[in-house]
């Protein structure tokens, strides 16, 4: 949270005081948690400056990795934060941060920098439950077993169930792998 937006939460959870709200209310009005509400809404103006000015100094344990985030958020944009703190750790220098930490800073690195998330549509959804007779499910597997001399089959199988039907297994291919060493 930045001055601006510091204050203007001040103002506004002190603007809705004086109109009466209780906590609850202003919580929900303003989306913020009661405990923030409580911790705002009896500060007076300069407790209120103080609050700001010691959130101006404090530092992030992922400060002096903001280059480096920086340039990956901008190389590919579509980054997760999950995904910055996996390279990190990869790199051996998270320190110690927790997925919440990397999540709020590479939210706030965005939000600062300009860099927007992209996503991507997904090509492929949830269906909703088909009635009795009309949906198929399949799944496919391969069963490997050896025979005299090594020579090693394998058969792919799908099996396929047409609701309310019993369950049936179809061949479907089969291949055979020979390996002379072991004639």
């Amino acid at each position: 949270m930045n001055v601006v937006e510091g204050w203007n939460m001040y103002l506004e959870i002190q603007s809705l005081k004086d109109m009466h709200f209780n906590v609850s209310q202003i919580s929900k009005r303003l989306d913020l948690s009661r405990t923030t509400v409580y911790k705002y809404l009896n500060l007076s103006p300069d407790e209120m400056e103080l609050v700001l000015e010691s959130q101006k100094k404090r530092t992030k344990k992922l400060d002096k990795h903001r280059n480096l985030i920086r340039s990956w958020l901008t190389q590919y944009p579509d980054m997760t934060s999950a995904q910055v703190l996996d390279w990190l750790q990869e790199r051996k220098i998270d320190g110690g941060v927790s997925e919440g930490t990397v999540r709020n800073y590479v939210n706030q690195l965005r939000k600062e920098c300009g860099i927007p998330k992209i996503k991507y549509n997904r090509q492929y959804e949830a269906v909703d439950e088909l009635p009795a007779g009309q949906q198929m499910q399949n799944g496919f597997w391969t069963n490997h077993f050896t025979q005299q001399y090594w020579q090693e089959y394998n058969s792919l199988f799908c099996n396929l169930r047409i609701s309310p039907l019993p369950l049936q297994i179809y061949r479907v291919a089969e291949s055979s792998v020979y390996d002379p060493r072991f004639n």
